[in-house]
């Protein structure tokens, strides 16, 4: 089983165990390309953020290196990854993490948590075409052979969810207050980073064996779920 997560847009760069080499290194160099020559008013308008973000990834895109010590898996800096307590694996739980999690990325397309990356920032629905594509239909398509025999568990939000194929099993979680179910998305993040953390803590290599999963007040629901769907509720007492 293969658990794919997304990204963050917030990020920092740490190591802690010795680097792998990204899958798509090369596409994200030329990828990375393609911004470099962008100065802070096209990145404030290609991002649509403030001034300090946009001078921030001028000076990222421009120094670019691909590959570096930095570990994928410390790097991005979220509620899902803090959910994901890295810190706190040992030795066992970042082999088992580099075989079977993987991290969705507009520039690098997917991640194993030892890969040694650069800071930037580029979501897949941000408007840059690659070979005539979107980043979205791009990294489908270039990711598509190598995860068709794949188990998925997806825990992706829904843009990363876009570049897995039909055959993953999608994860929700509700919260259940004064008997409605509710997604919220905050307590969503958090739930996907507890998963995580729990099979990576368990080893969990198969889709009944996450069924199982009970932290944080959340239970496997049988009857809002499916083959291709695994759904979890949360019950709060108003």
């Amino acid at each position: 089983m293969i658990i794919c997560c997304s990204p963050t847009k917030t990020m920092k760069s740490e190591a802690i165990a010795e680097a792998s080499q990204p899958m798509f290194a090369q596409t994200a160099a030329h990828i990375a390309s393609l911004l470099k020559d962008k100065n802070t008013e096209e990145l404030m308008k290609f991002y649509k953020c403030n001034e300090k973000i946009a001078l921030q990834n001028v000076s990222r895109f421009q120094s670019f290196e691909p590959v570096t010590q930095n570990n994928a898996g410390l790097c991005f800096d979220g509620l899902q990854f803090k959910r994901m307590q890295v810190h706190a694996w040992n030795q066992e739980d970042w082999n088992f993490a580099q075989e079977h999690l993987r991290i969705m990325s507009g520039l690098y397309g997917m991640l194993r948590v030892k890969d040694g990356i650069s800071e930037y920032r580029l979501d897949v629905e941000n408007p840059l075409q690659v070979e005539g594509k979107s980043l979205t239909e791009f990294w489908r398509l270039k990711l598509a052979d190598g995860l068709k025999d794949e188990c998925i568990l997806d825990c992706c939000s829904k843009e990363y969810s876009a570049l897995l194929p039909e055959t993953k099993c999608s994860v929700s979680f509700y919260v259940e207050k004064q008997g409605k179910l509710k997604i919220e998305a905050t307590a969503a993040k958090m739930a996907r980073g507890s998963l995580i953390y729990y099979c990576i803590k368990h080893k969990i290599d198969n889709i009944e064996a996450v069924k199982a999963f009970n932290e944080d007040g959340y239970h496997f629901h049988e009857q809002l779920s499916n083959a291709k769907h695994l759904v979890f509720v949360k019950e709060v007492q108003l």
